[in-house]
């Protein structure tokens, strides 16, 4: 009884990890060109989108990922890539 259960668990741990390994091999076939780690690289739009966060975190400290998106719509409208941030 106990082999079956080592077993099962074996293979649903494989099939998790199968599963991860899959996912993140077609989420960056699917974002290959989409995705850009220079602004001077990034094409011109007439609006650039900013992904919401909060601005603190639950424990009252500053949201790094909110000051880097901040930044980066900054950055993008100052460079000329976007001329409105929504």
């Amino acid at each position: 009884m106990f082999r079956k259960v080592l077993f099962a668990f074996c293979v649903l741990a494989t099939l998790c990890v199968a599963a991860l390994i899959a996912a993140r091999i077609v989420i960056a076939h699917a974002s290959k060109g989409k995705t850009y780690s220079n602004v001077s690289l990034i094409p011109h739009r007439r609006v650039g989108l900013i992904l919401g966060c909060p601005k603190r975190t639950f424990g009252g400290w500053s949201n790094p990922y909110f000051e880097n998106r901040i930044a980066a719509a900054w950055n993008s409208t100052t460079t000329g890539r976007s001329t409105i941030s929504l």
